[in-house]
């Protein structure tokens, strides 16, 4: 249980405060009472001379009482600390910052906050000593991000720039409750701007735009017909439908069980962390097939494996659809996400029951369907002229 001192360790008289810190506690006893001594040492001090610097601590109290003579203690107070060792820098908080949150966050996230980290923040804001830290560096930070520029003289893009604050807004935030500062410290900052637009994919495709991908992708990359058929027709993230292996795939039921996902290299848990399963139509379930038996795959192989036999990789993927709906005359850049609002729009327009939309796409949350709706002008037309329909037949 925490107290005032910290969260009790498994040593007598340790305890680790919020901010990394650990506070050794000796009580011995001194004439009819009791004399307690507290000492505060560095986060980055190492348990095992804690310990021992408690035990010299204990040893020193009882020399003291026992010739009643004052000696300099060589356990230092909190104050004598902070004297001795240099100030606290953003760095040194970052260290210790990422070493606490790296268990909740996803291995891409750790990866890509890392990056940020080392060649976004620390570079500008890492010699600062934390007590020092105030608002005005915060904003040069604001102004630096915004003046910085690609390999080839481009400013970075809005959602780069908002990486690059969302990360250093979570290690301030948590900085400001560790070591007590100001909140204004980031009060009214807002992220970087960048002038370039944002390159995100708004829209879906029609029933026949899809067709007409999908028959691009059958007459000129039939090797690649598979699992962009498959992907399409059950919405799944890539990293979702690069994890699968024949075990995690019934044709005979018709379903695929989506449990994991692959993310550069790496194999763990959906996004949402949840399992799901995929009902197979019948086409699904034909290609599937016969990409089995033309891979003659057993249960522990990945169903859509590189030429090495690895994970495919997602860029090669998202490069493919670009051209093939420029080749289909598709208007829209496609990409993997753009099959996944393709996917939540369809179903939706055809009218399937919302609840059976989400399942199948992995939304936790009705609002998340909804922002994967992009629906067509064609679906709003049907129905305005049902409306319409209904309202010329009461007149």
């Amino acid at each position: 249980m925490a107290s005032n001192r910290g969260k009790k360790t498994r040593h007598d008289g340790v305890y680790k405060k919020k901010n990394g810190a650990w506070l050794i506690q000796v009580v011995i006893r001194e004439g009819s009472g009791f004399r307690s001594v507290e000492r505060t040492l560095p986060a980055t001090t190492p348990e095992s001379e804690v310990v021992a610097g408690r035990a010299r601590l204990r040893v020193e109290l009882e020399a003291q009482r026992a010739t009643g003579v004052q000696t300099q203690m060589s356990v230092p107070t909190a104050s004598e600390v902070r004297v001795m060792t240099r100030p606290t820098t953003v760095a040194d908080y970052c260290e210790q910052w990422v070493k606490r949150k790296k268990s909740d966050w996803r291995p891409k996230t750790v990866t890509d906050n890392v990056e940020v980290l080392s060649s976004r923040v620390l570079p500008v804001l890492g010699e600062i000593p934390v007590a020092e830290l105030k608002r005005a560096h915060v904003m040069d930070w604001r102004a630096w991000a915004e003046s910085q520029r690609t390999l080839g003289g481009d400013q970075y893009a809005c959602a780069t720039l908002a990486l690059w604050w969302r990360v250093l807004r979570g290690l301030l935030n948590d900085l400001i409750v560790d070591h007590e500062l100001s909140p204004s410290l980031t009060f009214r900052v807002k992220p970087p701007k960048s002038s370039k637009g944002r390159v995100k994919a708004e829209g879906a495709l029609t029933t026949q735009e899809l067709g007409n991908l999908l028959n691009v992708l059958r007459t000129k990359h039939a090797v690649w017909y598979p699992e962009v058929y498959t992907l399409a027709l059950s919405g799944m993230r890539p990293g979702e439908l690069y994890a699968l292996t024949w075990s995690d795939v019934d044709l005979n039921a018709g379903r695929i069980v989506i449990s994991k996902s692959v993310v550069l290299g790496k194999v763990g848990r959906t996004k949402n962390e949840r399992t799901r399963v995929v009902a197979l139509s019948d086409g699904m379930g034909q290609v599937l097939g016969a990409h089995f038996a033309a891979k003659s795959g057993l249960p522990g192989d990945l169903v859509f494996a590189s030429e090495t036999g690895g994970h495919r990789s997602v860029t090669t993927l998202n490069h493919l659809l670009v051209e093939c709906g420029q080749e289909a005359g598709i208007a829209l850049r496609v990409g993997p996400q753009v099959l996944r609002y393709t996917a939540n729009t369809l179903l939706r327009e055809a009218g399937v029951a919302d609840e059976i939309v989400r399942d199948r796409l992995g939304h936790t949350t009705r609002e998340m369907g909804h922002r994967y709706f992009k629906g067509h002008i064609s679906a709003q037309k049907a129905a305005v002229d049902q409306l319409a329909a209904v309202v010329e037949g009461g007149c």
